[in-house]
């Protein structure tokens, strides 16, 4: 999931998932989501970009502890963020729980996850 567009939490598993008949959303998630196509339907590792994609510039793992807001680096060069993969079970919602700024990624009320940061 990049980002979420909607008034209530998108948490991988719970809201949206991939199974084998493809991509669900549940309970008013709407988000963008980023599709990674692999061959014979295998999941790319996600804590490093991928082939092909050259507006990717890194990852972070960046987690809120104890339901406090916490900053993690993000690599030189990023102009946007996104969330990979949701690591907590605290939502991760963009501008609420997660958001970047200034060469920073911030991440708050247990949120917790995979990051990539864009060009």
């Amino acid at each position: 999931m990049l980002r979420n567009l909607s008034r209530v939490p998108c948490a991988e598993g719970e809201t949206w998932g991939i199974d084998r008949r493809g991509m669900w959303v549940d309970g008013g998630c709407r988000a963008e989501f980023r599709i990674i196509e692999t061959a014979a339907g295998s999941r790319p590792p996600i804590d490093r970009p991928q082939p092909g994609d050259a507006a990717m510039v890194g990852t972070v793992r960046c987690e809120s502890r104890d339901f406090r807001r916490s900053e993690c680096p993000l690599p030189a060069g990023v102009r946007s963020a996104g969330l990979l993969r949701q690591t907590s079970r605290a939502a991760c919602t963009e501008g609420d729980t997660w958001g970047w700024d200034r060469g920073r990624l911030w991440v708050d009320r247990g949120c917790a996850g995979e990051f990539a940061g864009y060009r």
